[in-house]
């Protein structure tokens, strides 16, 4: 039911954007995400106000890592995260801050995984499960031309993780349900933009 009202949020922004944004949009990837996951991410961030802005981020990875249905060591996932930003500036340049939410669900198995499950995530077994968190972030966004930028960020907050562990990566029983709450680092991004306005 949440994924379903996140989706809905989602587009409802997206169909909306020509009405709300002001003179900017911009098309971005976190390269320090994506390139190390080999998992696609794009955002759309557009403006609200003079020093406002809204961005929608979004990733998806279906894959196993090495691509072997054998050891089926994967970090499958799809997250979506909204964030509302201030520039102290201007939008697109210069210092912001911001505040962030996420959203997702993921599959994961042959990783030690340290941050967001407090060291419990080991490479012998599967872990399946979602998560939600909200936090807050500061950033700096640099211009290298007319059309590109680039974008160093932040983040620390909450996040709430409910998943089950399974014995082996591959098959195995459910071993058991667990809950976390996790303080910490929840964002960080060196984001590649393209300003479309």
């Amino acid at each position: 039911m949440i994924r379903h009202l996140l989706i809905l949020l989602v587009v409802l922004f997206a169909i909306n954007i020509p009405a709300v944004c002001q003179d900017k949009v911009a098309v971005k990837t976190n390269l320090l995400y994506g390139i190390p996951s080999l998992t696609p991410n794009l955002g759309i961030e557009f403006g609200l106000g003079q020093k406002t802005s809204f961005e929608v981020f979004g990733s998806y990875n279906a894959w196993n890592v090495k691509g072997s249905e054998i050891n089926n060591q994967k970090l499958a996932h799809w997250f979506v995260g909204p964030e509302f930003r201030y520039w102290f500036c201007e939008r697109f340049n210069g210092h912001f801050t911001g505040i962030h939410g996420l959203y997702g669900e993921y599959n994961i198995s042959g990783h030690d995984i340290p941050v967001f499950f407090n060291g419990k995530i080991h490479k012998e077994y599967r872990y399946q499960g979602n998560m939600i968190g909200v936090g807050i972030s500061y950033g700096y966004e640099m211009i290298l031309s007319k059309r590109f930028n680039l974008e160093f960020e932040i983040g620390a907050g909450y996040n709430y993780l409910k998943y089950d562990q399974f014995e082996c990566k591959k098959c195995g029983d459910k071993l058991s349900s667990e809950v976390e709450n996790y303080f910490g680092p929840t964002k960080a991004a060196i984001t590649l933009i393209y300003l479309i306005k």
